[in-house]
């Protein structure tokens, strides 16, 4: 046999493990979850009925760890926000976890990257300063092509924005906004970010919310005297229609400092379900499935530990 031909062989072979990989992630849910000792976080994947659990990105920094991950939607690649760098940043990766880098070159804190739908651009919030420290200064929320290049700030704004997830035809944009970081707010913005409206404008605080997979409704949690509830509304805004019981999730979780980062909402890839993430009766967080209508509430984790930003990998 020739050389070029083991070569291509051998190529063939790291195709096609590449797309098993990639299959193998189909309608998982993954997660982050506490380690314990050090309260590291780490990444899991787990069956939608919350069977099979298996770690999927192991803790390298004590005290820090690694969370928000995403699957770009061929599921070839991973995002996640990691301490390895230090700092807070953001690292992409094959979805076997070989080839690990930064997504961009800043020293600004960075967090949460979600993949658009055609898997070309990113949308992340991070901290906008001018200079050091690079952890303290307004959060905006911004746009990256998926080598790294061509940041753009879609949000703009004096407030605290956060959070991002792009509709399914890929035009739009929510995110979270809060002048006080108290109330925050669910904004609807092109790409350009220079069409914003308020979908939510209440006193209370709205977040994690995430399209359904035709684009026609918004999924999300409300936050009100420390109760959580789950929320859909149409994707104007209008039809706002709870999902969970009045007084179900309520904890004493402190939300005036921003804590909506520990939560997140995920359609199934047939619209019929939504995963999210809510506190317990012993007030560590655990991760729940419930139907798009809000009938057969199910409880999928289960443990003294906090299990969060779950997302249904399409």
């Amino acid at each position: 046999m020739s050389k070029n031909s083991i070569i291509k062989i051998v190529l063939l072979m790291v195709v096609f493990a590449a797309s098993s990989e990639a299959q193998n992630l189909k309608n998982k849910i993954i997660f982050s979850k506490e380690t314990g000792a050090g309260k590291s976080n780490e990444v899991y994947l787990m069956n939608p009925d919350g069977s099979d659990v298996k770690k999927y990105i192991k803790s390298t920094v004590a005290r820090r760890g690694e969370y928000h991950a995403h699957l770009s939607p061929d599921r070839k690649y991973v995002t996640f926000s990691t301490y390895r760098y230090p700092g807070w940043k953001i690292a992409i990766a094959n979805s076997d976890l070989t080839n690990v880098q930064r997504l961009t070159n800043t020293p600004h804190y960075e967090y949460d990257a979600q993949w658009s739908p055609d898997g070309k651009k990113l949308v992340f919030y991070k901290v906008q300063t001018d200079g050091p420290p690079y952890f303290q200064g307004n959060m905006e929320v911004f746009t990256v092509d998926r080598d790294g290049k061509n940041q753009k700030n879609i949000s703009g704004s004096e407030n605290d924005d956060r959070g991002g997830s792009f509709s399914p035809d890929g035009k739009r944009i929510l995110y979270i906004s809060s002048a006080n970081y108290e109330d925050y707010d669910i904004i609807l913005t092109d790409l350009s970010g220079s069409k914003k409206t308020n979908l939510t404008n209440s006193k209370d605080s709205e977040f994690s919310a995430s399209f359904s997979p035709d684009g026609n409704y918004i999924a999300f949690l409300n936050e009100s005297n420390k109760e959580i509830s789950l929320f859909k509304m149409r994707k104007d805004g209008t039809e706002r229609t709870r999902l969970t019981e009045k007084n179900q999730f309520r904890g004493s979780l402190d939300f005036n400092n921003g804590m909506n980062w520990y939560f997140r909402t995920s359609w199934s890839p047939n619209g019929k379900q939504i995963v999210f993430n809510a506190p317990d009766e012993n007030n560590s967080l655990d991760i729940f499935v419930i139907d798009a209508d809000g009938k057969n509430l199910k409880q999928i984790t289960n443990t003294d530990l906090d299990e969060m930003h779950p997302e249904w990998i399409k």
